[in-house]
């Protein structure tokens, strides 16, 4: 009886080991397949197009949605630096710091591997340091890994061209109104003093408020000029870095104490 058991329980132990076999060679295929297969490779390809788009134009919770689904599609590691960058921006720093931890795992000899440590470094004590406020104070909430994204994240990368543009257009709006206010003023006196004298004295001018409206037109328009100028300087200035999009790599640059995306798929 007892060697019958022994029997069975080897044949269980036998059947487990194989099953398992199996399943990791079945789901070495499947990423196999996902890595190899042309349509997964191009739709991740366009993903990460739009990810990084999103990500220049500040709109990190959508870069990280597009990079997520990069990554699942292709199975390529560098699509978790992408990630843990998002992430980053998103003040995520829990989940930031284990897309890193996971980039390089995968990536043992990356090119940005001292940067990344770097930053992975100033997350861990990020987090420890959170850790440590909870365990102070049960009633902190979790800041920056809360999931929203604070408002200086959410506002677009170009913020300055976008106060000058609104400075030129608003500027504009007054110098047309003047310039308008002031020939409807100066008809007003053709028809009256002109129509009946064929003069008007300069009392009446004054009192027209002709001049105070050509002055207005000149000064908003001088005003709206420089703006639209500064404008577009601004909108140039505050453009973000483009890499060659055809380039397979992945780079940091650290600028104050945060991770910069810019790459290639």
């Amino acid at each position: 009886m007892v060697a019958v058991l022994v029997v069975t329980a080897i044949a269980v132990c036998v059947l487990g080991v194989t099953a398992m076999t199996a399943q990791a060679q079945a789901a070495g295929a499947r990423t196999s397949q996902q890595a190899t297969d042309p349509s997964r490779d191009a739709e991740a390809r366009g993903l990460f197009d739009a990810g990084r788009t999103a990500f220049e134009a500040g709109r990190y919770a959508d870069a990280l949605g597009y990079f997520t689904r990069a990554h699942e599609l292709s199975a390529r590691p560098a699509l978790l630096f992408n990630i843990g960058t998002s992430h980053d921006r998103l003040r995520h720093d829990a989940d930031a710091l284990i897309a890193f931890e996971a980039y390089l795992q995968s990536v043992p000899d990356a090119r940005n591997r001292a940067e990344v440590e770097a930053r992975i470094a100033l997350l861990r004590e990020a987090v420890a340091e959170r850790e440590r406020e909870r365990a102070a104070d049960p009633g902190v909430g979790d800041g920056a890994d809360s999931g929203e994204t604070p408002e200086a994240e959410r506002s677009s990368g170009r913020l300055f061209t976008w106060i000058a543009g609104g400075v030129a257009l608003a500027s504009a709006a007054v110098a047309t109104w003047a310039w308008i206010d002031a020939n409807s003023r100066y008809s007003d006196l053709e028809d009256g003093c002109y129509a009946m004298r064929g003069t008007c004295t300069d009392a009446e001018i004054d009192d027209s408020g002709v001049a105070t409206r050509v002055t207005l037109t000149n000064v908003f328009g001088v005003v709206a000029l420089v703006a639209l100028a500064g404008a577009v300087t601004l909108f140039f200035l505050e453009a973000p870095d483009e890499n060659d999009a055809t380039a397979a790599h992945a780079s940091i640059g650290v600028g104050l104490g945060r991770v910069e995306l810019r790459g290639g798929f």
